[in-house]
């Protein structure tokens, strides 16, 4: 993860085993010690399995050292499926 003037850049890795990642779509909420600061979605590249991209986080603002900072981020179904509705949470992270 790095902040840089309003943005905020992370990686995500594809850990399923024969599927890429295009089918999802990422939701994102940045907090400073709890308390709402930004949000918005994103959308998640075409990630071949077992490897990695970077996302790139518009936030409008840039995390400093002297709170607790927490991205939470939600991944969802971008399109129905015979198994599951559009916008079904499939995963989610949180990262400090």
């Amino acid at each position: 993860v790095s902040c840089r003037a309003g943005f905020i850049r992370l990686s995500v890795t594809n850990r399923r085993d024969f599927t890429e990642l295009s089918d999802l779509t990422a939701s994102w909420v940045l907090r400073r010690n709890g308390v709402e600061r930004a949000r918005g979605k994103v959308a998640i590249p075409s990630v071949k399995p077992g490897t990695s991209a970077e996302l790139t986080l518009k936030t409008g603002t840039t995390p400093d050292g002297s709170s607790l900072w927490t991205i939470d981020l939600d991944y969802s179904t971008k399109r129905e499926t015979l198994a599951l509705p559009r916008g079904h949470r499939v995963g989610w992270d949180q990262l400090l």
